[in-house]
């Protein structure tokens, strides 16, 4: 089907490839998008373990939220960071945190 064939030639691909010592403490990450963006704490939270590498399903598991939850924290990160996807987030988050 050529109209297929056009469909999948104007999606982009997104790769962002971040290395981080995982051993190291992400508190001072969590304050500077804090406050860069003027996030909350939970939401600053979120950010910073997406910006470590972490799923948002994982995420949720892991700060004991509903999936439905950390979506509406992202979203409000979105609008915030004007970012629109997630990938975008994290290579915004990527540049800040250096």
């Amino acid at each position: 089907n050529e109209h297929m064939d056009w469909d999948i030639l104007r999606r982009r691909v997104s790769l962002v490839l971040i290395v981080r010592d995982p051993s190291a403490s992400d508190e001072g990450d969590v304050d500077l998008i804090r406050n860069y963006f003027q996030l909350t704490a939970k939401e600053a939270q979120l950010a910073g373990k997406l910006a470590r590498g972490i799923s948002l399903d994982a995420l949720a598991v892991d700060l004991r939220i509903t999936k439905a939850t950390a979506r509406a924290r992202l979203r409000a990160i979105f609008r915030k960071t004007d970012t629109q996807r997630q990938s975008e987030l994290v290579a915004v988050l990527g540049r800040l945190l250096g």
